[in-house]
């Protein structure tokens, strides 16, 4: 059976009677269901402003997370069409990646085949599924954290059926076990004029969640945005603003370059929003 895939149990005969058929919902899924639920609830209860800055924190992680799925994506389809050597190993930083999903990142891109013109891997199902779940994460803050004014709802709809509508490509795609080329120029594509992506979807998001961040602000340092950091991060914020400032004269003008600044236990996390990258601009400190 497919993964990703409901997996309906056998009727178990019982005294009194028949018991309901109990339906096995995949990680990934039943993930997405319980946030859903628990937005509700918390909503319902006003705690949502509380949960914000952890929501921030969660979101710009699974940026991360969604740029590295991405690029595996890309590697992997180098690999099946012999642009590329297989590669070593990922190096990211510690606690970004669950140790069996960076293993999976490493099994998609080496181990990558063509089926019948369609990439195929061992865990490109899971995958799949970690990338979905990663835009769940991103959207959390976005849809669910801020007043609704009607500019601000009509834009919160429209992302919210862009991330409807690739959670479902997704589902579809971690249940076909393989993707078209068609499908991962579908994900990563860049230009807008071409049409969606997960990839412009990312970035959407993204630039949302450095807005929300900056508005959580409690300091501005050389220009960054920053909250709930300890005194001794802010030389390295300022080491990093340093080069971006450095590099001013190398952007001519590009837009986008918001910064912002938190700490994620050990970690000191920096992200700028640069409209038009792939991946990169981030930056972390592990303490």
């Amino acid at each position: 059976m497919a993964p990703g895939s409901n997996v309906l149990s056998r009727h178990k005969r019982v005294t009194g009677g028949w018991h309901a058929p109990s339906i096995e919902i995949p990680a990934a899924f039943a993930l997405r269901l319980t946030v859903i639920r628990k937005l509700k609830a918390v909503e319902t209860l006003g705690s949502i402003p509380l949960l914000m800055p952890a929501w921030i924190r969660d979101a710009l992680e699974a940026n991360d997370r969604a740029k590295i799925y991405l690029t595996t994506l890309q590697l992997a389809w180098r690999q099946a069409t012999g642009q590329a050597q297989p590669a070593a190993g990922w190096e990211v930083r510690p606690g970004l990646l669950p140790p069996e999903l960076a293993t999976t990142l490493v099994e998609v891109q080496t181990h990558a085949s063509l089926e019948r013109e369609a990439l195929c891997a061992p865990g490109l199902p899971r995958l799949l599924e970690a990338l979905a779940d990663a835009l769940t994460v991103m959207a959390r803050p976005v849809l669910y954290g801020q007043p609704q004014s009607s500019q601000v709802s009509r834009e919160h709809d429209s992302l919210r059926r862009r991330v409807e509508e690739w959670q479902s490509r997704l589902r579809d795609w971690v249940r076909a076990e393989r993707i078209t080329p068609a499908e991962l120029t579908d994900l990563t594509r860049g230009d807008r004029s071409e049409g969606d992506s997960v990839h412009l979807l990312v970035m959407d998001l993204h630039h949302q969640i450095n807005a929300l961040a900056q508005s959580l602000a409690t300091e501005v340092i050389d220009g960054a945005h920053v909250w709930q950091i300890r005194d001794d991060d802010r030389r390295l914020v300022r080491a990093f603003m340093r080069g971006i400032q450095s590099t001013e004269r190398l952007r001519f003008g590009h837009p986008g370059l918001e910064t912002v600044a938190t700490r994620s236990g050990k970690t000191l996390l920096i992200q700028r929003n640069r409209e038009g990258a792939a991946v990169g601009g981030d930056a972390k400190s592990q303490r």
